[in-house]
């Protein structure tokens, strides 16, 4: 099998807890996080009593790198839309939105497909601010929305200017086959509990398919194994991630840690290194966003289609 050239995917998720609300200390877990180049950090539930887009707006202020992903806990897609728009500027493009499951997969693509035309309500050059003229903003480069549809009805444009990153990494956690067919459509991260690996490799197989079948590359769908290094010895885990990495049964791991900085550091200072010393893992970050950090490209506004093509496909036929 040829070796992998492209870069082993490690995310950092913390697990909650019922401590009094502490940000020095989920500070100290971010800057933990990125000082050992993780793609991105999250939490499994909201810390404390934080709403996870106003903590990861904080934690944007006190990192510069690392991705941010955040489940909002306001199911209409104009919020969803505006506050991960939001934080995506706060963190000049390290938003990603973890996408909570829904029962009803029609009110979830439309739900989706909102929250897109939403992000593509502005072109990213829309914005003149000329004081001289008093052009604010160049009218041809609105796309006004005005949709009634049968779980939403949504008017638009949004009242943010286009994010960096285009749209805001979307990052899915699978739990059933409605949420399969959703997110093969429409996802850049799945993230899946851990399998053995002929289960990894068969499903990473049929998921790239399947994307592939829709249009996709699949390259631009990465998936991450949840992972929990607790009881390992470092060798075992490098071990681990090469064997699921190069044979193809994953793109990356999300390496679940307590909240406390002791177990990520150690991660950091045992794990790393010999991740890095096998080529698989990068000594910095290679970009300032997000999509940057997994090689993803940058989504082209599909309203302005005729100047610049959509390169994935916003809608289900």
């Amino acid at each position: 099998m040829t070796r992998r050239t492209d870069p082993l995917i490690v995310g950092a998720c913390f697990t909650a807890n019922t401590r009094r609300p502490d940000f020095e200390r989920l500070k100290a877990l971010a800057r933990s996080a990125e000082r050992g180049t993780f793609a991105a950090l999250s939490f499994t539930e909201p810390p404390e009593q934080f709403e996870a887009l106003t903590l990861m707006s904080a934690l944007a202020a006190v990192t510069e790198r690392i991705g941010l992903i955040a489940t909002p806990n306001d199911p209409e897609p104009y919020h969803i839309a505006r506050k991960l728009a939001s934080l995506d500027h706060l963190s000049n493009g390290r938003a990603a939105w973890g996408v909570a499951s829904e029962p009803s997969s029609q009110r979830a693509n439309e739900r989706h497909d909102l929250v897109n035309d939403l992000w593509d309500s502005w072109d990213d050059d829309a914005f003149i601010r000329d004081k001289a003229s008093g052009r604010y903003f160049d009218p041809g480069k609105l796309h006004t929305l005005n949709h009634k549809g049968e779980h939403f009805s949504v008017r638009g444009p949004l009242n943010v200017p286009r994010p960096p990153q285009g749209h805001p990494l979307r990052v899915h956690t699978l739990a059933s086959e409605a949420d399969t067919a959703l997110t093969i459509r429409v996802a850049d991260v799945i993230i899946v509990e851990y399998r053995d690996l002929p289960a990894a490799q068969a499903f990473y197989h049929d998921i790239k398919q399947r994307a592939a079948a829709l249009g996709r590359n699949p390259e631009h769908l990465k998936i991450l194994t949840t992972v929990n290094p607790l009881g390992s010895t470092p060798y075992d885990i490098a071990e681990h991630f090469e064997q699921g990495f190069q044979t193809r049964a994953c793109d990356g791991f999300n390496v679940l840690f307590p909240d406390s900085t002791d177990a990520i550091d150690t991660f950091i200072e045992h794990v790393i290194p010999l991740l890095q010393h096998r080529g698989l893992l990068r000594h910095g970050y290679s970009g300032s966003t997000l999509r940057e950090h997994l090689g993803l490209p940058r989504p082209s506004n599909r309203f302005s289609a005729s100047i610049l093509p959509v390169t994935e496909p916003a809608h289900a036929s």
